[in-house]
């Protein structure tokens, strides 16, 4: 579960970013031990503009499985990349920050989008997925010629049990659909920007989808952590620090464990616990806890250092690890005495900051170096928060590690 902070009320969302802690960031660490697998399948796609339809025909499904595609296939120089991304990488549209480039690329939007990628398997584990945890839009998912998926309008992952689907040799082919346009961008020839704007500016209607995150193949023993939340408390004596897991997943044994390992800043383990939870009808669900003495304090920029705690939650199965996640913790009190007024770890701050809207208009595709710079700026002019803005999408995972 991919859980986001998110607060409608400006003026206290102003503050909250930088004191708590992206506490659910999923950062999966596969390691050769593990009886969990993953195969990112994405590398290597190419994609195509075809008029809107409902469904792939068998003949364009023959046409995607090529290895020599027709002239008018694009490929991807790298993955995770949206339709946008891909464009402009081969000089099909114009940069969006060119004059008129927003509304010169907004024919994007009104074809289907179609990616595909071939990729070989590994015939290992019991239990097989196809994992896609960034797709934006409408999109059919096919596997192999065959239709194994499919999902209206949103945003974020997609799992496919594909245990009987997968072969040695596959293709993947993701159909993502056309969006209407936006109210006032009828057929007429209107100026695209009509009935777009706000008090943030000219807004035209831009339709944007794709792939914006790794897609992969996990395979399994039939053991898997599907949900973790992890979050860290500090007593009113700012002298006892408590970590706390809650995890859930689907198991093929009666009973299965959880282990929580909580390493300090330096990498040593300061605290260890084990936890049994009981399998009923392929499911388990437990609650884990960790103590910590004295443990060193996070504070905002300027008010101290921020040490970070690592948790390493593995899910052990007939005594051998299965899979294993990580979270990145501090520890902090935060209190607000009066409205607006914030105290961490009993010291009152004092809160500098503005908003993060979205970065880049055309794609939702991570980019560290951007994002650093963007961080760079705030912190030059000493920002100690960002306010999220409730009509924006939550930023990704990374961006509240980096806020850490």
């Amino acid at each position: 579960m991919n859980t986001k902070l998110r607060c409608g009320f400006p003026m206290i969302a102003l503050g909250l970013l930088l004191l708590f802690s992206s506490l659910f960031a999923r950062a999966l660490a596969p390691e050769d031990t593990m009886a969990s697998r993953q195969q990112e399948v994405a590398r290597g796609s190419m994609i195509k503009s075809i008029t809107a339809r409902a469904s792939l025909d068998a003949k364009f499904l023959a046409e995607a499985e090529r290895a020599d595609k027709p002239a008018d296939w694009l490929a991807a120089a790298t993955m995770p990349a949206m339709v946008h991304d891909i464009l402009l990488q081969l000089g099909k549209i114009v940069p969006p920050w060119s004059p008129g480039g927003t509304e010169k690329c907004a024919w994007v939007g009104d074809s289907d989008w179609v990616y595909a990628v071939r990729f070989s398997a590994k015939a290992e584990g019991v239990e097989r997925w196809l994992r896609c945890k960034g797709l934006k839009g409408t999109v059919d998912v096919y596997l192999n010629g065959e239709r194994i998926a499919s999902r209206s309008g949103t945003y974020g992952p997609l799992a496919v049990n594909v245990t009987g689907t997968l072969r040695a040799e596959n293709t993947l082919v993701l159909h993502f659909h056309s969006s209407p346009r936006p109210a006032g961008n009828d057929p007429a020839p209107k100026p695209r920007r009509q009935g777009m704007g706000s008090y943030l500016g000219p807004n035209p209607g831009i339709s944007t989808v794709g792939v914006f995150d790794q897609v992969f193949v996990e395979s399994s023993d039939g053991n898997l952590l599907t949900e973790v939340i992890a979050d860290a408390s500090l007593n009113e004596a700012l002298m006892l620090g408590t970590v706390t897991v809650d995890a859930a997943g689907t198991s093929r044994l009666a009973s299965i464990a959880v282990r929580v390992r909580l390493l300090n800043p330096q990498g040593q383990i300061v605290g260890e616990t084990i936890t049994p939870a009981p399998v009923r009808q392929g499911l388990f669900s437990v609650h884990c806890a960790v103590n910590v003495e004295r443990p060193s304090l996070w504070w905002p920029r300027r008010y101290g250092e921020q040490p970070l705690y690592r948790a390493e939650i593995t899910l052990l199965g007939d005594g051998r690890p299965q899979q294993m996640q990580h979270r990145t913790l501090g520890f902090r009190r935060v209190t607000m005495p009066q409205r607006l007024h914030f105290v961490v770890n009993g010291v009152p701050v004092l809160l500098r900051g503005g908003a993060w809207v979205t970065p880049n208009l055309l794609s939702d595709v991570w980019d560290q170096e951007r994002e650093e710079r963007l961080f760079a700026l705030a912190e030059n002019a000493n920002f100690n928060a960002f306010r999220i803005w409730g009509e924006v999408e939550s930023p990704q995972d990374q961006f509240y590690e980096m806020a850490d």
